[in-house]
């Protein structure tokens, strides 16, 4: 036997403002759509507001690119770079879905990478001032400020490459650190 899909539900939680639980595993969105007029659209349970409205949601597995570097595929999914990269945003807006990244080691894009995952992986703090420079590059501040933060938080590194990383990488946090030392 198949397993039943379930139906969208929209629920009108605030003006402007729609929670939706979808077919993909019961992962939520929030989607902002202004409030239809026609309330012929809708009806009420129990003081909430349900609306019939359709549109489509882009599936999840969709969303998956490649990223080449040094003729490897890392697959990344294409929202969690672009939401976290200006640079990424602007190369993934197309339909592409091999994107060549030049002069770039493999290892320390991937690095990159499981940074921005929903559980985060700490690389190497060996590796931190090249990772730190390819986050500049390619404009991803949550790499700077997690690598900032976890420098703050434990003691793996010597004091002066803190302070020059610190310094190099504008690591403000850090810099306020060491004023409290």
């Amino acid at each position: 036997m198949g397993r039943a899909r379930r139906k969208n539900r929209y629920i009108w939680t605030g003006p402007y403002e729609f929670d939706i639980e979808s077919i993909f595993s019961g992962t939520s969105i929030t989607v902002r759509k202004e409030l239809e007029t026609n309330m012929d659209q809708c009806y009420s349970t129990d003081g909430q507001f349900w609306f019939k409205h359709s549109f489509e949601l882009e599936p999840i597995y969709e969303k998956k690119v490649f990223l080449v570097v040094e003729g490897r595929n890392i697959e990344i999914d294409k929202n969690t770079l672009s939401k976290n990269s200006t640079y990424f945003a602007d190369l993934l807006n197309s339909d592409r879905t091999e994107f060549p990244i030049e002069n770039v080691i493999c290892s320390e894009m991937k690095q990159i990478l499981r940074i921005l995952d929903s559980e985060p992986q700490v690389p190497n703090v060996f590796r931190f001032p090249a990772i730190l420079q390819l986050a500049e590059n390619f404009k991803i501040p949550s790499v700077r400020l997690f690598i900032e933060f976890y420098l703050m938080l434990y003691d793996e590194m010597p004091l002066k490459e803190k302070i020059e990383m610190a310094d190099k990488f504008g690591m403000n946090n850090l810099w306020n650190n060491f004023a409290m030392l």
